[in-house]
């Protein structure tokens, strides 16, 4: 509560009914006005045809506030009249309600009382008139039953009201243009009650959303003859559909200065929505999919139905990839032995959010460097399982951390096309790695995304060969020789790994003595403790086997000193020089290895 700050919407405890307008099939503003109804108790309902369905959405808020008292909605019909035209409907009244409200509304025409005529006829086919009321662009007609029409009744006593209803509407204005009109039933039921609910409004993709339908009378269940439910759901996420073709800023500056609006102006994600939904090439795939939902009073788990025969019919809807609005139409019918036929519907929508972005996609791209400093963006295409594209609208819940790298810019910047990008400098250049967090959960980068990823980011292959000298008492029977080393490198963070060694040296003896070969298979830990712009200093060190020939195994260890440059995101050129001690030789034997070699991340 802006007024209020800590205090939040659920601690009044007061139901908020939200209705969202718009074509798309979900946005995040939808998404929000989904959160406060379903946090608060209250009613979701979206629209894209506000002009034919935004009052019987109000309709259906008033019924649910009023929910507990005895104002129920019988049903509602629309419809387009023609100069001269004329439509019939039919609304049926159960013999418990007493009293009823029949609505027109219409727009078009000169917006007067008399542009529609609106006639009633009850059960009987004789033509009533009730109490009126008329406005600017509307009729309401009131009854209150027992009905009694002094001086036009056939036979005395009051007129059957329990029946199907004859609603005629006739247009009265002349003039080319069709007016769209809207009529609908409310009653004051003294005894019916019904609960057409979505158990829960909000769910993830995939999830399935449980709906329920009970109807009681004078508190006793009674099972409907008919249940007819479907939903609209949205046939492609808008991030996709945006991933795909991108809103230019041309279009965005076209369609701010068609409205005009000034929230327009100042909103780079409105003017996107805006653009969007008036592309008509993308209108095809604005118009949701409509499916029929099957209810149940089974007791099956598969169909989220708690008891066999208890009078509560459930259903699980479970067709949920796309995130976005799905709009559900209850229509319910049926006979009581007490009051004879009713009939009763309800409009309400279930949202489902994107919010396990399990299959994100990422990129880097380099920049031009700025003052010395390599600079480079980190691109986040969050996607989940069943390739729906995250956004627009969703910087604020996307943390992109890095290790080896600084941020240029303090916050992730939505490209409004479902990426998200936020600029670096490097740190400790050649070593960096990451992770982002998308709604709260850890998503790795992988390694092999950062272009000038270096030899302690990813695992790597190295072969060094070189010159090999003998130290102490061993340079009195040994010369120098050859030396060559196979490494497997493996990290541990971005400046350091350990590493597998398995190498060769070939001393020469002197004069009189022998020739020594020397097998190695040592494991060592390799430090990068100074990163240059282009090349990385590190240092390595300890232990293993050294087989001698002629001579035993025997155990040793080594320190050393090298340093690498970058030849390219997958190779880079090393030098090293590494000491050696077999330790358990006798006499002890040292050497210094100097090599050079070449290092592969494949």
């Amino acid at each position: 509560v802006p007024e209020q700050p800590g205090v939040y919407l659920d601690s009044f405890g007061i139901p908020m009914h939200t209705l969202s307008v718009g074509s798309g099939p979900g946005t995040t503003y939808d998404e929000l006005l989904a959160a406060v109804s379903d946090e608060t108790g209250g009613l979701h309902q979206h629209t894209c045809v506000p002009q034919v369905e935004l009052e019987n959405f109000l309709t259906n808020s008033l019924v649910t506030a009023l929910q507990g008292d005895t104002v129920e909605l019988v049903g509602y019909e629309t419809g387009s009249l023609p100069a001269g035209g004329s439509a019939e409907h039919t609304f049926g009244i159960n013999g418990s309600a007493y009293r009823a409200a029949f609505l027109l509304s219409w727009s078009g025409g000169t917006g007067q009382p008399g542009d529609l005529r609106l006639r009633l006829f009850a059960p009987n086919g004789q033509e009533v008139s009730g109490q009126v009321t008329s406005g600017a662009s509307f009729h309401r007609v009131t009854f209150h039953f027992p009905l009694f029409l002094r001086g036009t009744q056939p036979t005395p006593g009051p007129l059957p009201f329990a029946g199907d209803w004859r609603v005629r509407v006739e247009r009265v204005a002349s003039g080319a243009v069709p007016i769209l009109y809207r009529t609908y039933l409310l009653v004051d039921d003294a005894a019916l009650e019904y609960d057409f609910a979505i158990e829960r409004p909000v769910v993830l993709t995939g999830q399935a959303i449980p709906l329920q339908i009970e109807v009681t009378e004078g508190g006793r269940r009674i099972a409907p003859s008919s249940i007819v439910v479907s939903v609209d759901r949205p046939r492609e996420a808008i991030g996709n559909l945006l991933h795909a073709v991108p809103v230019t800023d041309a279009q965005r500056a076209a369609v701010t200065a068609q409205l005009g609006a000034q929230e327009l102006a100042g909103s780079s994600l409105m003017q996107t929505y805006e653009a969007l939904f008036r592309d008509p090439a993308r209108a095809a795939a604005l118009v949701p999919i409509r499916n029929q939902v099957p209810f149940f009073d089974d007791g099956s788990a598969e169909h989220g139905d708690a008891q066999t025969g208890d009078g509560v019919f459930s259903a699980l809807f479970t067709d949920t990839n796309v995130p976005g609005e799905y709009q559900f139409h209850f229509t319910v019918a049926g006979e009581s032995e007490f009051h004879g036929a009713f009939s009763r519907q309800k409009t309400a929508s279930a949202t489902v959010v994107l919010r396990q972005a399990r299959a994100t996609e990422f990129d880097v791209r380099i920049l031009d460097p700025i003052e010395g400093q390599d600079r480079f963006e980190v691109v986040v295409v969050p996607k989940d399982e069943f390739g729906n594209y995250l956004g627009p609208g969703y910087a604020s819940s996307i943390i992109i951390e890095l290790e080896g790298a600084e941020a240029v810019t303090d916050e992730v910047e939505d490209r409004l096309d479902g990426t998200y990008t936020q600029v670096f400098t490097t740190t400790i250049p050649g070593s960096v790695s990451g992770s982002t967090e998308i709604f709260g959960t850890e998503v790795e980068i992988p390694a092999e995304v950062f272009p000038f990823a270096g030899p302690a980011t990813r695992a790597a292959w190295s072969l060094h060969a070189g010159w090999v000298d003998p130290q102490g008492t061993a340079a009195n029977f040994l010369d120098p020789g050859f030396t060559v080393n196979l490494d497997r490198v493996f990290p541990i963070k971005p400046d350091l790994a350990w590493d597998l060694r398995f190498g060769w040296e070939g001393f020469d003896g002197v004069p009189g003595a022998a020739d020594l070969d020397v097998w190695m298979l040592l494991a060592n830990l390799k430090h990068v403790f100074h990163h240059g712009v282009d090349y990385d200093v590190f240092v390595n060190g300890g232990g293993g086997l050294y087989l001698l020939d002629p001579g035993d195994a025997e155990g040793g260890a080594n320190v050393g000193l090298g340093a690498a440059w970058e030849l390219s995101p997958d190779l880079a050129f090393e030098a090293t020089a590494n000491y050696h001690s077999v330790l358990t030789a006798s006499p002890d034997l040292e050497f210094v290895q100097l090599q050079i070699g070449l290092l592969f991340k494949p």
